[in-house]
């Protein structure tokens, strides 16, 4: 998926989903990734890249 993080920089958060949370987000293995962490990895970092360039146009 992209560059090796060194432990120290490392920050495990521990979240819990529904079953059918779950499978929703299972639906984008191999889109997102491979597995659950990196899929919601990638579902968290994508929404907040939206977030962002959302709150840039609201000025606008």
């Amino acid at each position: 998926m992209g560059t090796k993080i060194e432990k120290k920089e490392v920050v495990k958060v521990q979240v819990t989903f529904t079953k059918k949370q779950m499978e929703i987000m299972r639906e984008y293995q191999d889109i997102f990734g491979e597995s659950d962490a990196e899929i919601v990895r990638a579902i968290v970092m994508n929404w907040l890249a939206v977030k962002k360039e959302g709150s840039k146009n609201e000025g606008k």
